[in-house]
């Protein structure tokens, strides 16, 4: 009888042997394999970074030109409105042109007679057009330019610089957490990642 009862306790022995084998066996090949992921990730990340950042550029880049092509094309039916022959629009005609080419958000349009902005629709530009690219605190402002006549055309879009809320030019990425534009160099907040 004593023979029996030793034979189980070594055979429980045993498989508490194999099984504490076996649980330390799967944990080293978890952990190996965790490391080995981690190893990877790390050695992958700068690649994949630069992919990610590449391809965000590419599509800034193309949504900027779309906005450009926008913007001429408003122009441009403007001008063909404003140098039709026949007499000169009044002030209300003038508005109503602007309306059906300012109705897109953060899209702009006026128009400008010795100077002076005689009519206006849409986002306020707070600035002179001459330039293509304008920033303020808060903004970029894409603009275009057209002169008929006696008068100045302008056209823009503002794309703004809103930290709280999802780029206007990219929102479907969920990587980033804020993209700015600037006219310079960013200064870094302190307790800030780059």
């Amino acid at each position: 009888m004593g023979g029996e009862g030793g034979g189980r306790k070594t055979r429980r022995s045993l498989i508490a042997i194999v099984v504490a084998i076996v649980t330390l066996l799967l944990a080293a090949i978890a952990y190996g394999a965790a490391r080995w992921h981690a190893r990877t990730t790390s050695l992958d990340f700068s690649s994949h970074t630069k992919e990610h950042v590449a391809d965000d550029v590419a599509h800034v880049r193309q949504e900027i030109v779309s906005e450009e092509a926008g913007l001429d094309a408003a122009a441009d039916r403007l001008e063909s409105q404003l140098s039709s022959p026949g007499a000169p629009p009044t002030r209300m005609e003038l508005f109503r042109m602007l309306r059906s080419e300012a109705s897109k958000r953060g899209r702009g349009a006026r128009i400008l007679e010795n100077g002076q902005p005689i009519a206006w629709w849409g986002e306020d530009l707070r600035a002179n057009a001459a330039r293509t690219y304008q920033f303020d605190v808060t903004n970029l402002y894409i603009t275009r330019t057209r002169t008929t006549g006696p008068y100045v055309i302008e056209t823009y879009q503002r794309i703004p610089n809103d930290l709280d809320e999802q780029s206007a030019i990219r929102p479907d990425i969920h990587w980033i957490d804020s993209a700015t534009f600037h006219g310079g160099f960013l200064r870094q907040d302190p307790g800030t990642y780059r």
